[in-house]
């Protein structure tokens, strides 16, 4: 279930899942239950932030995983659920002790954020077949016999110029022109 990888053991994607979705729904929860009638409106706004949150982190652990694709998936989830609780309880809060200034100011921090993302997603597929190709270049690295240090052509290579002649170099002829 989990391999070796040359940053130790991974994780089992499910069981990352699970502990992912276990944290995200208890602190959800508690920042729910924390919540007066009068900051309901800042607790929706703080469930998307938290969302966005567990998106990043979610995203930062696929390299810890047995399978990136599902902490991807994961992180697209969280992705997904904290755009549209921000927008939602932006647009759509009844709640008359917001401006509409505000309102509006919050609308363009969350799509500024979401303009961060979707450049990052670009950014992000454009590395993926640089990424294949390296990994490509580290197995058959890898698949290739070790060579010892007390082997002659490890310890000289062939760019290092030979060592000087004992010999002293021919003197020129006298009384040359």
């Amino acid at each position: 279930m989990a391999a070796a990888s040359s940053l130790g053991r991974k994780v089992s994607a499910w069981l990352l899942t699970v502990i992912l979705l276990v944290v995200a729904a208890l602190l959800f929860y508690l920042t729910w239950l924390l919540a007066s009638p009068s900051s309901v409106f800042d607790s929706l706004l703080e469930i998307g932030a938290e969302a966005l949150l567990f998106a990043l982190v979610a995203y930062l652990t696929r390299p810890l995983t047995t399978n990136p694709v599902i902490a991807q998936a994961l992180s697209w989830g969280f992705l997904g659920m904290g755009f549209t609780v921000l927008f939602v309880t932006i647009g759509l809060y009844p709640d008359s002790t917001v401006s509409t200034i505000s309102r509006v100011e919050l609308a363009i921090g969350v799509l500024v954020v979401l303009v961060v993302a979707v450049l990052g997603f670009y950014w992000g597929a454009g590395q993926r077949p640089a990424e294949a190709a390296r990994q490509e270049e580290r197995q058959a690295w890898r698949q290739q016999p070790t060579v010892s240090a007390f082997d002659y052509t490890t310890a000289r290579p062939p760019s290092v110029p030979p060592p000087p002649s004992s010999t002293p170099p021919p003197s020129p002829p006298p009384g040359g022109s």
